[in-house]
């Protein structure tokens, strides 16, 4: 769910070529571009200086179209050397990138434009993992720092808890390297609050175990969906981009268990967008519409 590639800026020397490349690359297929250097967006202009003018305006709305695809390399980069000097030393190093793709020709031991063949690739779209907050930070970080606003859909979610808070807080500690600077928390009232308690306790228990003084902000909607044929049961994480399907929730457990995360198919993801992401889910809010903030 995370493969992270590094693609020379001259990899590709036309548009279709250009075209075939990104069609491999995605939230939804879990592989990303590091943007390998920081300016590679700004190289990849430049080489499309090469193409036709037709070419470069398709070219330039593919790269518009696929930028939720990139991501912050965070590799070191020496301008002294050229870009596959630098690759070579990030592929020897002990955070080498997925693959490297390259123009044809230019190293062998790199995947070129020929040989390139995403059929044989299959998209790496889930992961077990153990269920701690650092695990479910790094299978969801990707996406978490891509995306300007996320989702959380959880009936169980009580943000009072700590063993919901860490991974929460895990959560936005990655998501604050991207820019992410909104997480809405959709829970089940009846769920979160318990019998003689009351919303406010709740809310200011979230509070003073959540940092206050960081991004992304967190709100908390609690909602009845009990008269709604979108009733709550399975969790997710909803990004405009793409959704993870999370087996039990962000959820730390006293014994050891692993959990299972995959990213839904295209067709579910449009329908959890329209219904958790637009609103289109015919709760009944016990908060605020916009929900309330907890951090």
């Amino acid at each position: 769910m995370n493969e992270m590639y590094a693609v020379s800026p001259t990899a590709c020397g036309s548009e279709l070529e250009l075209r075939f490349v990104l069609a491999g690359f995605g939230p939804s297929l879990g592989r990303y571009i590091g943007k390998f250097p920081g300016g590679w967006e700004a190289l990849m202009h430049q080489s499309l200086c090469e193409f036709s003018a037709l070419e470069q305006a398709r070219a330039r709305e593919l790269l518009r179209r696929y930028k939720c695809a990139l991501v912050a390399a965070r590799r070191d980069y020496d301008a002294r050397l050229d870009w596959l000097d630098n690759a070579r030393r990030v592929q020897a190093s002990t955070s080498p990138f997925t693959d490297v793709i390259c123009a044809r020709s230019q190293a062998p031991e790199f995947t070129n434009i020929d040989s390139l063949d995403w059929s044989v690739r299959p998209a790496p779209t889930g992961r077990r993992v153990p269920a701690t907050a650092d695990e479910y930070a790094k299978a969801c970080s990707m996406l978490m720092q891509c995306s300007a606003r996320v989702v959380i859909v959880d009936p169980y979610f009580r943000p009072q808890l700590t063993n919901r808070v860490r991974p929460l807080e895990a959560l936005r500690a990655v998501a604050k390297e991207g820019r992410c600077s909104r997480i809405d928390v959709i829970a089940r009232h009846s769920e979160v609050v318990g019998s003689g308690q009351r919303d406010e306790d709740v809310v200011l228990a979230a509070r003073k175990r959540l940092r206050q003084d960081s991004r992304p902000s967190v709100f908390l909607h609690l909602v009845d969906d009990s008269a709604s044929p979108h009733e709550m049961h399975m969790r997710y994480l909803v990004a405009e981009s793409a959704s993870i399907r999370v087996d039990k929730g962000f959820e730390e457990f006293r014994k050891q268990l692993f959990v299972d995360l995959s990213l839904v198919n295209a067709t579910m993801h449009q329908e959890l967008l329209r219904v958790f992401f637009d609103g289109d889910h015919g709760f009944r809010s016990l908060t605020d519409a916009d929900g309330v903030q907890i951090a």
